[in-house]
Order: structure tokens, then C-alpha cells, then sequence
């Protein structure tokens, strides 16, 4: 039986993105049934939002086709269709906000319970004591680095993988913003490549496999477009997009347990914080320690 993910331990690049798929795959089912409870509800909003906002869009084309209304030129002027674009980022930010927080909720349950997979009662109450925090330092995280790529795009790049990290540290070390914010920079300095390289990479993973379930739908779209068929196969392949994207947000699990994984290994190689733990639970806890490799020992 493969042994069970250790988070307090250094990984170089490949092992931080090969734990994150075994943590996932260890845990698959435990991890998906909070998340897919917990943020149905966000899923269902940006479903309802953006199937809106595509069925005012192929109004929009057929419009522009009689050579009477323009798509992109004339689309904040319809009523209404300003709205739902609102509504449709809201709900889209608030799936990918919850997906990251009950992610950590669990990693963090996970992690103090010695490596045993949380109820998905526990990971509820733990979303709950954190989500007003959570989703603050997440709005403000997304204005920052928006306001960073809008003047200079490497100035966003830069704070990419220091704003992952924290995410990861307002709830693993229950801190505010602003002090999760300096921890951050201290962790990752002289780390920013190998943070930054393993986070691209699993982002890259999540972004495709979704783009791959999605591509059915994709091309419904293109051929009604390209070959003039009938707005409804148009309607049809945007509305299934629509619904892959938003249930598709849950994947992007993936590049949050690599955000944690790289936490706990920037914090155990510059502050031994794994290995504290360990002597502090020797000869307490029987059970700790049972899933690490010898070498950890």
C-alpha cells in the first residue's frame, strides 16, 4: 500500500507535484464529497448566470447577422446583460474561493489529525470559522495582483506564487492578512523559482483537463459559427461548456493542495517545523510518524 502523503517535509520541484496527484488520487473521494457539497450552491449560481448571459449572446449574433446589433460593441448596452456578467464573476470567484478554502480545511484537518481524513461534518465547521476571513484576504489577493499585471505584467507573475502562499498560511497558521502577507515573502525568498515553476505546472494540468472535457461543447459551438448550422447546436454546446467550467472549478483542488505542499516544505526547510512537531509528539502520539519514509527518521 503506498504510504500516505506527509506534509511536513522539504520536496524538491517534482515531488511537490507528484504528491499533489497522490494526495488526490489517496483521497479522491473524502476530498470531493465536501467540496461538492459545500459549493454547490456557487456552481449552481454561475450555471444559472452564465447560461443567461450565452442565450443573450446568440440573441446578440443572430442580431448581428440581420446586420442590426453588434455582439461586443452593443452587449453592455442591452439590459440586463451587465447584470448577469456581475453575477456570473461573483458567483465564478466565490466556486473558486470556496474550493480553496475547503481544500485547506481539509489538508489542515487532515494534517492535525495525524494523517487521517476529516468528516466532512469537520471540514463544514472548520469552512464556516474561516469563510468571512478567507474570502477578504481573497478579494484583496485578486485586486493586488490584478493591479500589478494591469501595470506591468511581470509585477503580477512576480506576487503569483507569493499570494499562493498566502492563502495556504491564513489558514494553516490562522493568521491575518497582513501577517500572512510578510510570511509569505519570507518563505519564498530564494525559493521563488521552485514555487513558482511547480505551481505553473499543476495549474497547467488543471487548466487542460478541464479544456479537454470541455471540448465537445467547444466544438458544437465552432461548427454552428464556422458552417452556419442552426443557433440551437450553438446554444446547445455553449450551455454544456457552461456546465463543465463551473463543475470543472473543482479541480482546481489540485493546484491548492500543491500551494499547501509548498508551504509546508518552504516552512520545514527554513524552520524545521515538521521535525519540531515530531519531537514534540514523541513517545505521546504511537501513531505519528507511521507513514513517513525511514528516512524522515
Amino acid at each position: 500500500m503506498e504510504p500516505k502523503v506527509e506534509f511536513s517535509r522539504t520536496r524538491d520541484f517534482g515531488e511537490i507535484i507528484n504528491d499533489s496527484i497522490n494526495f488526490i488520487k489517496q483521497n479522491f473521494k473524502a476530498l470531493f464529497t465536501p467540496l461538492l457539497y459545500i459549493n454547490l450552491i456557487f456552481i449552481l449560481a454561475s450555471i444559472a448566470t452564465g447560461i443567461l448571459i450565452q442565450i443573450k449572446t446568440i440573441e446578440l449574433l443572430g442580431a448581428e447577422r440581420a446586420g442590426t446589433l453588434g455582439v461586443f460593441s452593443n452587449a453592455t448596452f442591452v439590459p440586463g446583460f451587465g447584470i448577469n456578467y456581475a453575477l456570473y464573476f461573483l458567483f465564478y470567484f466565490l466556486s473558486y474561493t470556496v474550493v480553496q478554502l475547503v481544500t485547506l480545511c481539509f489538508i489542515d484537518l487532515y494534517k492535525k489529525n495525524g494523517n487521517t481524513v476529516p468528516t466532512k461534518e469537520e471540514v463544514w465547521q472548520a469552512c464556516k470559522a474561516h469563510f468571512w476571513r478567507f474570502t477578504l484576504a481573497s478579494l484583496l489577493l485578486f485586486i493586488i495582483v490584478m493591479i500589478a499585471t494591469l501595470f506591468c505584467v511581470l509585477p503580477g507573475v512576480y506576487l503569483f506564487p507569493i499570494a499562493s502562499l498566502v492563502y495556504v498560511i491564513v489558514i494553516m497558521d490562522d493568521a491575518s492578512f497582513d501577517q500572512a502577507f510578510t510570511r509569505a515573502f519570507t518563505l519564498i525568498k530564494d525559493h521563488w523559482w521552485k514555487t513558482f515553476g511547480a505551481l505553473f505546472i499543476v495549474w497547467l494540468i488543471a487548466y487542460f483537463s478541464v479544456g479537454l472535457v470541455a471540448l465537445p461543447g467547444t466544438l458544437m459551438t465552432m461548427s454552428s459559427f464556422l458552417f452556419g448550422e442552426s443557433s440551437s447546436l450553438s446554444l446547445t454546446g455553449a450551455i454544456l461548456n457552461v456546465v463543465i467550467q463551473s463543475f470543472g472549478m473543482l479541480v482546481y483542488s489540485l493546484p491548492t493542495i500543491t500551494m499547501a505542499l509548498s508551504y509546508f516544505s518552504l516552512s520545514e526547510e527554513k524552520e524545521g517545523t515538521g521535525l519540531m512537531e515530531r519531537i514534540q509528539n514523541l513517545g505521546t502520539n504511537t501513531e505519528t510518524g507511521r507513514d513517513l519514509p525511514d528516512e524522515e527518521y
